[in-house]
């Protein structure tokens, strides 16, 4: 198993400034979080509350006080450290009114775009990106998204592969609005941010409308249509 490392308080009077690439109350996928983003890495923040950001908002966060926390090797920012049921020293979350400054609203969170393989690394973490020529595996067709009908909903892992059969991880809430629609069959492109559970790198949809998988699928050969014929007899 992965070693847990002890949460770190910042006593330190700084602060990041960062823009919004992904937040809560969008779609349902991520709750009392968001991420932030600058040129050179992402972080996901853990609030008390709904957080009232939006993506792309331009923000300053106060962290004096604030702990960095280790789950699942994913580096998360929140507030008084705590053992979760299972033994896992978690950070919860932290009061956003008083720790964070927006500073203006409708900056572009462009994602970058890369490569299933690319983006399996600590450099993508908490980062926005868009993956291309990408499809759900053919064991996935006809599955829906998470389990939102379950009580309560579970949250779902799906697989999303290349034309290489790279592979990475899609991980739905069982909240998310679209948890119990059926996913795309087709290939295209979706956006999303890079977490990692463990050794498992996962993408989470942030916005619904950028998942575009309605081409054709890998290995997909056009069939020109044979001469027509009167009658078809089956034995």
């Amino acid at each position: 198993p992965t070693q847990q490392r002890t949460p770190v308080q910042t006593k330190a009077r700084r602060a990041l400034k960062g823009t919004i690439p992904a937040r809560d109350k969008k779609d349902g996928n991520l709750y009392k979080e968001a991420f932030i983003q600058d040129q050179t890495t992402g972080l996901r923040m853990l609030f008390d509350a709904t957080s009232g950001l939006y993506i792309g908002d331009s923000v300053i966060v106060n962290v004096n006080g604030l702990y960095l926390g280790d789950y699942g090797n994913f580096i998360q920012m929140g507030s008084d450290p705590y053992v979760d049921e299972s033994g896992n020293i978690r950070v919860s979350g932290f009061n956003m009114d008083r720790q964070v400054l927006k500073l203006s609203a409708g900056n572009p969170a462009t994602p970058g775009v890369a490569t299933i393989r690319q983006i399996k690394s600590t450099a993508w973490l908490g980062k926005l990106v868009t993956l291309e020529n990408v499809q759900f595996e053919d064991e996935e067709t006809g599955k829906t998204w998470a389990d939102g009908l379950a009580d309560p909903p579970a949250a779902a892992n799906r697989m999303l592969t290349d034309c290489s059969n790279n592979s990475i991880i899609v991980r739905t809430s069982g909240y998310a609005s679209f948890a119990n629609a059926l996913l795309p069959a087709g290939k295209g492109k979706i956006t999303g941010i890079v977490t990692v559970f463990n050794s498992d790198y996962q993408l989470l949809v942030r916005d619904y409308s950028e998942v575009e998988l309605t081409g054709d699928r890998c290995g997909y050969v056009p069939q020109p249509p044979g001469p027509p014929v009167e009658t078809l007899s089956q034995n």
